[in-house]
């Protein structure tokens, strides 16, 4: 129970374009984020789309074992790679549906339909934009899988250290999806309503 009255958030926090911009990148950009189980990433080949702001991430399983996380646009021409939320690439690689230039699952580029007339082209100049990923707790297949902005080189963010702290880390193995669902969910925009487009005062 309150002491005392507070005053709530500005009214402008939630709907203002320049504060949501100003989330995502002190945040959202700017923090590990948990994306997913492995088990959600059953094979080679396996992939996920992860929307984060603005931002597509694209997440594939190599044959290695080893997830890795790139935007989800090509080197080419900036078109989407993928526009399904998850799949399977059944040939082990990605291939750009405007001009078909392709890449592993690590992501590099492996082929173009035509070689360029530069001589000076070189497609290991050309991998896609990687992002930042690491798994929590272990390489285990029930575990969650963390992305990054930015390529940070983080082997443990403090708050992954303060859940290991707490035990959760030695439970691991309790850790996993028994019927995973989706659901479509009408939200209205947190708490701000409004009336002939102005926000209502509180």
């Amino acid at each position: 129970m309150l002491s005392h009255v507070r005053r709530t958030l500005p009214s402008g926090w939630y709907y203002e374009a320049a504060h949501h911009h100003r989330e995502l990148e002190r945040i959202w950009w700017n923090r590990w984020l948990c994306v997913a189980h492995q088990s959600e990433w059953p094979a080679t080949g396996s992939y996920r789309l992860a929307h984060i702001g603005d931002q597509q991430i694209l997440i594939t399983r190599a044959a290695s074992g080893e997830l890795h996380a790139f935007h989800n646009t090509c080197r080419h021409r900036g078109s989407l790679l993928c526009e399904t939320a998850s799949g399977q690439f059944r040939q082990q690689r990605i291939v750009c549906p405007f001009h078909a230039w392709t890449y592993s699952l690590e992501g590099e580029l492996t082929g173009t339909p035509r070689k360029p007339e530069t001589g000076d082209f070189r497609p290991e100049s050309y991998p896609l934009y990687r992002v930042g990923l690491q798994t929590w707790a272990g390489g285990e297949v029930d575990i969650p899988a963390l992305i990054a902005f930015g390529n940070q080189v983080v082997t443990e963010d403090a708050r992954v250290c303060e859940l290991n702290q707490k035990g959760l880390h030695s439970r691991r193995h309790e850790h996993g999806i028994l019927a995973p669902q989706e659901y479509d969910v009408l939200a209205f925009d947190n708490w701000v309503l409004t009336q002939l487009g102005e926000p209502v005062q509180e």
